[in-house]
């Protein structure tokens, strides 16, 4: 099953086959998610009433009614409440496995970010959807194969209305085979970072991971993902330092050594550039 993540005035948490469909409130005074944090599930949100600022990968981007985002095992966010708010929306929480491959390839060969606002005629059908997929989960036995085919199918569904959205607004571009040759083998790079974020990795060693010349890779992974394989692996373990940095009590210097670095010093570099304070004003601000 998914992880319980801990969701605020939850209306029905349901557990079904590695996924986890819930409708939430949260508010300005509920701390939910106010900290930047990233998972190893993927999260389908749609926006059904009122307003927040959701931050993903740094990037704020102001939701409201209508709204879906969609976030990868390899995005760093969080929600930001302002005084007085409240937003409602319907979180769709699942396991890579949870959905066919070729499904979670395709995220990763969509134009970013993974947000798109639904005009209101498709917005009251996908509510309706949504709302069906609650009930499916709430009816039925994790047990009954047709149940839980009926559910992945509905996830899987949604999932390609959004990116099909997506695509359709961003000026012709086309998914096609090669495309989602593409996404796989990022998808595969992705996973070998997240895996071995904490050792001595290299270009040269992810390259020989996906069997390709570290030439041609390190230009596919620059292209795909807009940095460059080294920006990329400096940016991910710094976002888990800084979780770590404000979920736990370690000190700032075995953080660093259970992020890949070798000593403190480049650590504190890297970190105080990219975050602009260093690690321990970090974990003091927000422990």
């Amino acid at each position: 099953m998914v992880e319980d993540i801990g969701v605020v005035r939850e209306y029905g948490a349901l557990l079904h086959d590695r996924m986890m469909v819930t409708l939430n409130a949260v508010e300005s005074d509920s701390g939910y998610n106010n900290k930047r944090h990233y998972h190893n599930f993927y999260e389908f949100e749609f926006a059904e009433d009122g307003e927040t600022t959701y931050e993903i990968n740094s990037k704020p981007t102001r939701l409201s009614r209508g709204f879906v985002h969609l976030i990868t095992p390899m995005d760093y966010h969080s929600q930001i409440i302002a005084e007085n708010e409240k937003f409602t929306y319907y979180n769709i929480s699942f396991c890579e496995d949870a959905v066919a491959d070729e499904v979670t390839s395709m995220l990763y060969t969509l134009p970013r970010p993974l947000v798109y606002r639904f005009p209101e005629d498709e917005y009251k059908i996908i509510k309706r959807e949504l709302d069906e997929l609650r009930a499916e989960c709430a009816g039925g036995s994790e047990n009954n194969l047709l149940h839980r085919r009926l559910i992945k199918n509905r996830v899987e569904c949604l999932i390609i209305r959004f990116a099909r959205a997506i695509l359709a607004s961003s000026g012709g571009f086309q998914y096609n085979s090669a495309i989602e040759k593409d996404g796989n083998m990022i998808r595969a790079a992705l996973t070998y970072i997240r895996m071995n974020y904490n050792k001595d990795i290299s270009l040269a060693s992810a390259a020989e991971h996906l069997n390709l010349s570290r030439t041609y890779f390190s230009s596919f992974f620059s292209q795909a993902m807009n940095m460059s394989f080294w920006e990329y692996v400096q940016t991910y373990r710094l976002n888990i330092a800084a979780s770590m940095l404000g979920g736990t009590s370690l000190p700032a210097d075995i953080i660093a050594r259970e992020t890949g670095y070798k000593n403190y010093s480049s650590f504190y570099v890297a970190f105080k550039k990219h975050f602009n304070v260093s690690p321990n004003e970090y974990k003091k601000y927000y422990k």
